[in-house]
């Protein structure tokens, strides 16, 4: 049985997409964005997306506090982000998606505007033209139709930029944006990157809207509505491939039912939380955990509390976890309602719309095994500490911190505690103690030390060398000639470059992939497995003994995966294989 739970607020008064009116006074509900006072948080403010009537502004009471509509547009969806660095100022903005004209249109954040109803300004540069109507996109083109549509923020923690991802109406094509300051007070935007999700067979769409990027581990979800949920990494150069968390019941999955529309995460400690997803379909949402592969947890429905009704046809949604006063002291969770009552019927269809504002605790509560509170870890303004794109050498505390190295060629010592450390491309030196740490960096020559601990590395293309103590350590590093000494533990190593790997006692497994390198394994023990990339098995593995090791290779063009060191062949079976 799914479980219900209850709204407290909803936003006054009721949208109204009626087509008898005139085009710009038509308002329809679609993507909220829960923005932090971070002086006074019960201040905080929801804005949203409504379509031709633009962009809505309330409070934490759903009263409406500004509409922001020039006319002529279509704002389909709205994210938002702290901190962006505007001439000599930091400013927080939003940035909106108009679907109407193919455009991103740029707002600043005035949390407390002197004069009331002005929250929102304007400041998109003119510089800005269509997003998708010219190649490498195809044709038709048309910035009305075939049009940006979906979007979704994203501020790097390797080297502090900020990208807007946007997909395109009725397509599988999605672009990524760097924000850039153009020196005038306005904000202007760069392609940096596109990819066109597969298309369904038969005649399932390939349209996306929902997405969400997780501000710290780096990836962006999508969701195709009639497909599932995909994953990608999030930083520019991650390639144009993705995987497929989950797939819609008419396509075999066990959860979803079409559309896949709004998702969200929730941030908790070391990396985990929860992705939330609306499964239109059904009138539900699925949850997901935020680290790892995205198991599955469960389902919720948001149901009526007498005075407010309950939640149907959702399409987008946000949550924070940060207390925002008395009525929301554990986060608040904000969705679309597409059916909202007392019904307004045009041509047989009600047109009324808002949103509902649910207490995280309602949500965390509602599973049999109980979600996370946690209103502590996870602040989504620029926090921790903050180095530049110089060469900077950078200490933590004993605590658990989170260090930002950006660019240049750092040093940073974590000290002990739970540390999150984040580097651009640069050859840097990362120093951690006892602890489960977190390492996340660029391009370059890296050298990692980790003390004891389930610690995790992930590194771009480059020459790292990697030492961790005794733990369960997940090791993740690109293309180059990585050198990776792991210690004692049930380790989880993923080898894309030419790699030597030393490892000690315990369960380790070993990932291996055709086309992306060899690997060198020291210490290879009965316990141990090997994980094969998608498309080949067991089957297609050639195992040979050269002198005192093993190798493995692709049958069919002979490539070496792996050298096992000091193995027998035929000790390696179909069971070595995960």
């Amino acid at each position: 049985m799914v479980p219900t739970v209850i709204p407290t607020v909803e936003t006054r008064p009721d949208l109204i997409d009626d087509s008898t009116l005139p085009f710009s006074e038509r308002a329809d509900a679609d993507d909220p964005a829960i923005y932090v006072n971070s002086t006074d948080s019960q201040k905080s403010l929801v804005l949203t997306s409504v379509k031709n009537g633009g962009l809505r502004v309330y409070d934490l009471s759903g009263n409406l506090l500004q509409e922001t509509n020039p006319g002529n547009i279509r704002y389909n969806n709205v994210d938002l982000q702290y901190g962006f660095k505007l001439g000599d100022k930091s400013v927080d903005i939003a940035v909106a998606s108009d679907r109407n004209n193919d455009k991103l249109v740029i707002f600043q954040i005035d949390p407390n505007a002197s004069t009331p109803g002005e929250y929102l300004k304007d400041i998109t540069d003119s510089s800005i033209g269509t997003l998708f109507q010219a190649e490498p996109f195809e044709a038709p083109y048309s910035p009305s139709t075939r049009s940006a549509y979906g979007l979704a923020l994203y501020r790097s923690p390797k080297t502090d930029d900020y990208y807007a991802f946007v997909n395109r109406r009725t397509t599988g094509d999605v672009a990524q944006y760097k924000l850039v300051d153009k020196g005038n007070g306005k904000i202007g935007a760069e392609r940096v990157r596109e990819f066109t999700l597969p298309s369904p067979t038969g005649e399932r769409s390939p349209q996306t809207e929902g997405m969400v990027a997780d501000q710290e581990l780096g990836y962006l979800y999508i969701g195709q509505e009639d497909v599932g949920i995909w994953k990608f990494q999030a930083e520019p150069d991650g390639g144009k491939a993705g995987t497929l968390v989950d797939k819609v019941k008419a396509l075999g999955g066990e959860h979803l039912t079409d559309d896949v529309e709004g998702l969200t995460i929730y941030y908790s400690k070391d990396g985990t939380g929860y992705l939330l997803v609306s499964s239109q379909g059904d009138n539900t949402f699925a949850a997901y955990t935020r680290e790892g592969s995205n198991n599955f947890l469960g389902r919720f429905a948001v149901g009526n509390n007498g005075a407010i009704d309950s939640v149907q046809e959702s399409d987008g949604a946000d949550v924070i976890n940060v207390p925002l006063g008395p009525d929301f002291p554990f986060g608040l969770f904000v969705t679309q309602d597409g059916n909202n009552l007392p019904a307004k019927i045009v041509d047989g269809e009600n047109v009324s719309s808002n949103f509902k504002f649910v207490p995280w605790e309602n949500i965390a509560n509602a599973f049999p095994d109980g979600l996370k509170i946690d209103t502590t870890s996870y602040d989504p303004h620029p926090s921790g500490i903050r180095g530049t794109n110089a060469d900077d050498t950078l200490f933590g505390a004993n605590n658990d911190d989170k260090i930002y190295g950006f660019g240049g060629n750092n040093t940073i010592y974590g000290g002990e505690g739970n540390n999150w450390i984040f580097t651009g491309n640069g050859n840097n030196n990362l120093y951690a103690g006892a602890g489960n740490d977190y390492f996340n960096a660029g391009n370059g020559n890296n050298t990692f030390y980790a003390g004891e601990g389930n610690n995790s590395v992930f590194a771009g293309n480059g020459n790292n060398v990697v030492y961790t103590g005794a733990g369960n350590d997940f090791i993740s590093l690109g293309n180059g000639n990585n050198l990776i000494y792991a210690g004692e533990g049930n380790n989880t190593i993923t080898s894309s470059g030419i790699d030597t790997i030393y490892t000690g006692s315990g369960k380790d497994t070993f990932k291996l992939d055709k086309g992306t390198g060899e690997a060198t394994i020291y210490g290879f023990g009965a316990s141990d497995t090997i994980s094969l990339g998608s498309g080949f098995n067991f089957n297609d593995i050639t195992i040979s003994q050269l002198g005192g090791d093993t190798q493995l290779r692709i049958t069919n063009s002979n490539d070496l995966l792996a050298t096992l060191k000091w193995v027998q062949s035929n000790t390696i079976t179909s069971t070595t294989f995960a």
